[in-house]
This record gives structure tokens, sequence and C-alpha cells, in this order.
């Protein structure tokens, strides 16, 4: 792993810590070759010990991974990242090393970069960040799975969204959480 984390997602309760990578620092070096840093799309799981690394999940065609979220409660210790280049959520396996696509970002926006995520306490919704669009996608995953849109916010042309809060009780004022 190229070892430049963005991201990082823990359950301090399973002893698990995950961190996503999105350059190989190596490759911004040398700028005047004029050659683009490498995307280093890979995730790291960490051991009990912080410094040691015990397996990486690499994605190849992801195109660098900004962020990374475990999922809450769940007793299979996954967790999602995004390709930021390829409009794919990946659902992680955390105990097998491995990564599957789940949820297609082209779908809202084709080259979209998706980044930054926020998942509900109860692992029911994770809200992304697409840095390019504009926009803001919230995901019903209950089953984690097989996500699903559930709105988009659109931020208008040039926004770029680089943080995602939530309320403390998770919910717009005056609204209620919808259950679709």
């Amino acid at each position: 792993m190229a070892f430049n984390p963005h991201g990082i997602a823990v359950r301090p309760e399973i002893n698990l810590m995950l961190t996503s990578d999105f350059i190989c620092p190596a490759t911004t070096l040398n700028a005047v070759s004029g050659k683009p840093g490498v995307a280093a799309a890979a995730c790291g799981l960490w051991g009990p010990q912080p410094s040691e690394i015990l397996r990486t999940i690499v994605i190849p065609d992801a195109g660098g991974t900004i962020d990374v979220k475990l999922i809450p409660g769940d007793p299979a210790e996954r967790g999602y990242t995004a390709g930021m280049l390829d409009d794919q959520l990946y659902l992680l396996n955390t105990r097998h090393g491995t990564a599957r696509a789940v949820f297609d970002f082209s779908s809202i926006a084709k080259g979209g970069w998706p980044q930054l995520m926020r998942m509900t306490r109860d692992a029911t919704r994770l809200f992304i960040s697409m840095n390019q669009a504009g926009k803001v996608v919230m995901l019903n995953v209950a089953d984690p799975e097989q996500p699903r849109a559930l709105k988009v916010l659109d931020l208008g042309p040039g926004s770029g969204p680089h943080y995602i809060a939530l309320t403390a009780d998770e919910t717009a004022p005056g609204h209620q959480r919808t259950t679709s």
C-alpha cells in the first residue's frame, strides 16, 4: 500500500481500524515530468497495534479512495469506500480483504467524484459528497449489499462539497426520517 491515508474509520468495540488511500505520495514528487500522481485506491486494515497493517484491500479500477466508513454494529465487520474516478461505491469485507461494487454513482452524475461520507449511527443512511458534480447523495444502506439512492441535494455547478456533518439527532430540523 502506498500509505497516504485520507479517510479513517474505527470500531473500538471490536478493535478494528480502516484507512483509505488516495494517491501514491512518491508519484507527486517529480512535478517536472508533467505526469500526474498515481492514484492509490486501497484500504488498510490495521491490527491491535496501531503500527501494524494486517491486510490491504486493493481496488484496482477505483482511481483513488478519499474516505472510508465502517458499518456501525455490523456483525460481519464491513465498511464502505467510494472509487473517485470509477463512480462506484464499494462494500468492503474486512475479514476477507475484498471489495465489491454495490452502487453506481454515474446514475446520478457521471464523473461526479464521490468522496466524503457520513453514516448514521443506526447504519441505515449513508451520505456521500460528489465533489465535481456539486451534489450530496443520501443512500438507504439498511441492506448493505443493495444501497438505494433516496435523495440528491444539488448544490450547483462549481460548489465542490468538501465536508458533510449530521445533526446530533441525525434529522433535519422540522423533519422526520423517511422510511423508504
